[in-house]
């Protein structure tokens, strides 16, 4: 392969590690609109990227987190073991060699797999498919790892991202 005035040392790293894996952790919204206990709740989640070119990538993974309140509209006591499933495409840019700045569009589908004295109402409200938005950054500090923060309407969070 030609190295041309306009092929950067980054542009190769993509093509040589196009893979990307994050662990993070941070809090995200509550699905429903009258949720069970605080709006915000504390998760971790594991993302797998794929850059198909050195700006875009196709990003998918899942958070858990537990919520736990009561039903506004029942007044039961709720417990809620939840799962967001997320799946977004990441636009990047390289902001000289250490950092990569990115914006982010894509779906949130916040699924229950446990619940403990939710109606089917409540249910209903809180699994319903919404946007995931938002920018963040990588640092890089190591040769294939990365601090990465997010800031977005699914999540806030911090992580670190391994690329091979």
């Amino acid at each position: 392969e030609f190295k041309t005035s306009e092929t950067t040392d980054e542009d190769e790293s993509d093509n040589y590690f196009p893979n990307q894996f994050t662990m993070a952790v941070g809090v995200l919204p509550t699905a429903a609109d009258r949720p069970p206990g605080p709006a915000l709740k504390f998760g971790g989640g594991l993302l797998y990227a794929r850059n198909l070119t050195p700006g875009i990538a196709v990003e998918g993974g899942f958070f858990y987190y537990k919520a736990s309140g009561e039903d506004k509209s029942t007044g039961n006591t709720v417990t809620t073991t939840m799962i967001p499933v997320v799946g977004t495409l990441r636009f990047q840019r390289h902001f000289g060699e250490l950092w990569t700045g990115y914006l982010y569009g894509g779906l949130v589908y916040p699924w229950v797999s446990s619940s403990i004295g939710a109606s089917a109402r409540l249910l209903q409200q809180i699994q319903v498919l919404r946007p995931a938005v938002g920018i963040g950054t990588f640092l890089q500090t190591g040769p294939n790892w990365y601090l990465r923060m997010n800031l977005g309407y699914d999540a806030i969070s911090v992580g670190v991202s391994l690329r091979y």
